[in-house]
């Protein structure tokens, strides 16, 4: 079984050529249904904002290859469109190293980030839902599944703020100690308040309000978000009885002044994530105002990077040893195939000599023989399944020694995995 890697992401192409491969979930299916139909065994795509990813296994590294891409331009509109310079493309090892650090959180835009690996279950899940999905994908997207978890609790890869809304709701949780039950105001409609409000939505607050320059926008941004509108002339009343204020306009002139904050009744924790400043600077020196600016966050955001970067190599250490693990898997299983074959056969034979035994005995005495005749065979194949289970395909000797195994009881050959063993002694 042989696997192939097709697929663009952030780092290979711009939006412009990212948007042509976002695929809707009938595009999927058809695609994986069209892979299976023209041979191809096992198939999973991974679509997200940032990357398209086709991931094909079956026999034939050049077949995966030339089908997938005939897959692609024919049921993909605007494939065409994009330059062969921003595909990449991995075989085997490679495409499976890919494919975890993907999981792991190692290959996105932000670093550590764990949204990721919902996006590959979700892949997976369509995949066996249309049957695309194998032994072998079955497996790597367990082992997947399992270097992610170990990377996310054994490593610090998601610690620390990375992006400004996070930086915004960590401040505020160190400022208020919990969001649970409190007031929050978000100033802002826009992309960055977009992303706190997600953070504020889910945190148990007993009231979020939004407030905009144009009560419409606010309306339709609450809205999504069972939040209370409000203009921005009503910011002061919302202030009065507010626990934190986050701020992200574009306005270049401060929004959030002095006498806007004079009606402020107890402590607050305010954070400005604009630039030029929403929140007038000396607002901070009013009582029971705790003021954090952009450059506050900056500061954390690059402080979390640089922890995260820090355990990057340890996670990718991981990835390395999972993918050696899958190799040895893989290399494995003809050689499981044959010891069951072996051991069937002579369990075959064990249950004709029962059968004809079974003519002229009684109940107790078939059973007495069955199980004598089971004992009997185990300790006469203990010894030579040990043997062959402690074969290693990488050796040739071991390799004809199995050979000739199979010649003598009539068993199937050992299919070996020759990509297989080239990773595990290019690793080795």
């Amino acid at each position: 079984m042989h696997c192939y890697l097709r697929g663009l992401n952030h780092k290979t192409a711009p939006a412009a050529m990212r948007e042509k491969l976002a695929l809707t979930a009938d595009t999927k299916r058809r695609v994986l249904s069209a892979l299976s139909t023209a041979g191809i065994p096992e198939a999973v795509i991974l679509a997200t904002c940032n990357r398209t990813e086709f991931y094909v296994a079956g026999a034939g590294p050049d077949r995966l290859a030339s089908v997938t891409r005939e897959v692609i331009a024919e049921l993909i509109p605007g494939s065409e469109d994009v330059d062969e310079e921003h595909w990449y493309e991995a075989g085997y090892g490679d495409a499976v190293e890919h494919l975890l650090r993907v999981a792991a959180g190692l290959d996105s835009m932000v670093l550590g980030e764990p949204e990721i690996l919902g996006q590959v279950r979700e892949a997976w899940d369509m995949a066996r839902e249309v049957g695309s999905t194998g032994a072998f994908f079955n497996e790597v997207f367990q082992r997947c599944f399992r270097v992610a978890k170990r990377v996310r609790t054994e490593t610090d890869i998601g610690a620390g703020s990375v992006s400004l809304a996070s930086a915004a709701h960590q401040t505020l949780l160190a400022e208020l100690g919990t969001l649970s039950g409190k007031h929050a105001v978000l100033l802002g409609t826009g992309e960055i308040a977009a992303q706190v409000v997600k953070y504020l939505s889910s945190a148990g607050l007993a009231r979020l309000s939004v407030v905009s320059r144009t009560l419409e926008r606010a309306e339709q941004f609450a809205a999504r978000y069972a939040a209370e509108p409000l203009h921005i002339d009503q910011l002061p009343y919302a202030l009065a009885d507010a626990d934190a204020l986050v701020t992200a306009t574009a306005c270049p002139t401060p929004l959030v002044t002095r006498e806007t904050g004079h009606g402020v009744s107890r402590r607050i924790a305010m954070v400005d994530l604009a630039h030029p400043r929403n929140i007038a600077a000396d607002v901070g020196d009013l009582p029971g105002v705790t003021l954090h600016a952009i450059d506050d966050l900056k500061r954390k955001i690059e402080e979390g990077l640089a922890r995260r970067r820090a355990q990057a190599p340890i996670a990718d250490a991981m990835v390395r040893r999972e993918v050696h693990a899958l190799a040895s898997w893989h290399c494995s299983r003809p050689l499981t195939q044959m010891v069951k074959d072996f051991r069937l056969t002579f369990e075959k034979t064990r249950m004709l000599e029962m059968t004809r035994a079974a003519a002229d005995a009684s109940d107790a005495e078939i059973a007495a023989l069955d199980e004598v005749s089971r004992r009997l065979l185990a300790k006469l194949l203990h010894d030579a399944t040990l043997s062959m289970k402690s074969l290693d395909l990488r050796d040739d000797r071991d390799r004809e020694r199995l050979a000739a195994m199979a010649s003598m009881f009539s068993l199937r050959s050992a299919a070996i995995p020759s990509h297989a063993v080239r990773h595990l002694e290019a690793a080795d």
